[in-house]
């Protein structure tokens, strides 16, 4: 009896808690992070669910390893389009080309089309809906491209709910919680900058912000309401004002390697997870036999999204001749084609798939080249290596410069790709000891920072299970009109009486020189 009474003050002291992640199938690094979230919790006793929303037919993700016990359920909102369909948007992702181009802003508005229409089908899935709301979830994680989720969680009763956002925290959705984005050192996210913004950046951060204020509402948040609106009538709540109910944000960042800027309590860093520092495992005996020879080896890996053997010839070439111009260094690239096979110089290694964690924390592995995706940025910085980034798009340009800042990385532009300048980028990257010196700085700076991302997770998640709404945590700023929230009102109040005060005086020192003039002429005339 007494042992009963235990066991069950045991299970008592410990709740177990339903949790749901919806992330896109399209994307391996944004997989990765929700599950490595999801693991965290499972390791705490929780249960978790991926809903994994195919929005693309033919995507492959079978060598994706996934946490034992994480439930995985495949929802389809796909209209038909299969990935070898978008591999031309693919090699528009390489080109050098400006946001206004004709063809990059025409991929834009198809991309647009296409979330709201798979969106469209989510919210017509009965079935989904009616399982969301019978699994009785106690925590929701929807992720940070759009409302389509966060609307489908407000529907289903999900009682609370956390953002979770794969790099810096995404502008709109700082906007919607109510973190200040100051634009002279908060630059936009797809903007090439970090925070030290000369007067032009100023200018274009300024209008960046501005535009995305006026943009994103109308092309994303408004016409999503109107199709939970056209499903579920008139009266479902506007999508923007459901996302400020969000309890918390977990943003996949770190404050080592981000960069500072205004933030609130809701606001959780939760980067590094799933990057622990950790020894080299054994290497496969082909790829130990390349990194045992000469000064070192460097890696290339780009992400799924932006395929290498997706690059221009042009490029393609250039940078074999680059490595080959530097015998003394190994180059192991993740590449999924054959048709540089016969062109491959002795010192280049290319594999369809690469034991990358391992090889990055090996000591011979002296750089990463990269696009400049968070995920591999935060991998180099986990394992200590500097890197050399191409920024392709999204975020990646900023990243790049961000990772400049630091001195941890050399950037290489689009239009730089060439034998010559990606030897001379290389040569300092691989021969100036301050990016090693740096690399190895900033690893042991976030291995040594006062928090754990796992227990952070862990922690609040369990806090938001538990309370279900962290009304303390909102800002007033999201409930207040642009004109108070900017002090537009107290501005104009205070130049009226400036000015009222300016025009008093004025009368006032007008009417003296009047009267001293009348004065003067009242004298003269008596004079004569």
């Amino acid at each position: 009896m007494k042992l009963s009474i235990l066991l069950l003050a045991c299970v008592a002291l410990v709740s177990s808690y339903k949790m749901v992640f919806f992330t896109l199938g399209m994307s391996k690094s944004q997989i990765l992070l929700n599950a490595r979230v999801a693991e965290a919790l499972m390791n705490a006793g929780h249960d978790a669910t991926l809903v994994l929303l195919e929005i693309m037919e033919g995507v492959d993700n079978s060598q994706l390893k996934l946490p034992k016990g994480l439930k995985v359920v495949p929802v389809n909102c796909s209209l038909g389009l299969h990935m070898k369909a978008a591999e031309k948007e693919q090699e528009l992702i390489f080109k050098d080309t400006s946001f206004f181009d004709s063809e990059q802003r025409a991929s834009l508005s198809k991309k647009l089309e296409f979330m709201l229409k798979s969106c469209d089908k989510l919210i017509n899935n009965d079935e989904l809906l009616s399982w969301l709301e019978n699994e009785k979830f106690d925590v929701a994680f929807p992720h940070m491209y759009d409302l389509c989720t966060v609307g489908l969680i407000h529907k289903a009763k999900i009682p609370s709910w956390i953002w979770l956002n794969s790099g810096k925290i995404m502008d709109y959705v700082a906007k919607i919680v109510g973190a200040p984005i100051i634009p002279s050192y908060v630059s936009p996210m797809m903007m090439e900058a970090h925070d030290t913004l000369n007067f032009k950046e100023r200018v274009k951060s300024f209008f960046g912000h501005a535009l995305m204020d006026i943009i994103w509402p109308k092309t994303v948040a408004n016409p999503e309401t109107e199709l939970f609106r056209k499903k579920f009538g008139s009266d479902f709540p506007d999508l923007i004002e459901v996302a400020k109910n969000c309890s918390l944000v977990f943003v996949n960042s770190h404050d080592v390697y981000g960069l500072a800027s205004p933030t609130l309590g809701k606001i959780i860093n939760i980067g590094g997870i799933g990057m622990d520092d950790k020894a080299a495992s054994e290497l496969p005996e082909e790829f130990k036999k390349i990194v045992d020879k000469g000064k070192g080896t460097v890696i290339m890996s780009f992400g799924s999204v932006a395929p290498a053997h997706k690059m221009p010839k042009e490029w393609k070439h250039g940078l074999l001749e680059a490595f080959k111009a530097l015998p003394d260094y190994q180059f192991v690239v993740r590449y999924m084609e054959n048709d540089l096979d016969e062109i491959l110089p002795s010192n280049v290694h290319f594999y369809k798939w690469l034991p990358q964690s391992d090889l990055m924390h090996h000591p011979k592995v002296k750089a990463l080249i990269t696009h400049g995706g968070y995920n591999s940025m935060q991998e180099a910085v986990a394992a200590g290596k500097p890197l050399a980034v191409i920024p392709l798009f999204g975020d990646q340009p900023k990243n790049s410069q961000i990772a400049k800042k630091h001195g941890i990385a050399v950037v290489l532009q689009k239009s730089e790709i060439t034998k010559d300048v990606v030897v001379e980028k290389l040569t300092t990257l691989l021969t100036d000891p301050s990016y090693s010196t740096k690399a190895a700085l900033m690893k042991q700076l976030t291995k040594d920072y006062p928090y754990n991302p796992s227990e952070q997770i862990v922690q609040w998640t369990e806090y938001v299970a538990k309370f279900k709404t962290l009304e303390f945590l909102e800002p007033a700023g999201i409930r207040l009109g642009w004109i108070q929230y900017h002090s537009l009102d107290v501005l104009l109040f205070v130049s009226s009486i400036l000015l009222l005060t300016l025009f008093i005086i004025f009368k006032v020192l007008r009417g003296i020189y009047n009267l001293i003039r009348c004065n003067k002429r009242v004298s003269k005339s008596k004079s004569e």
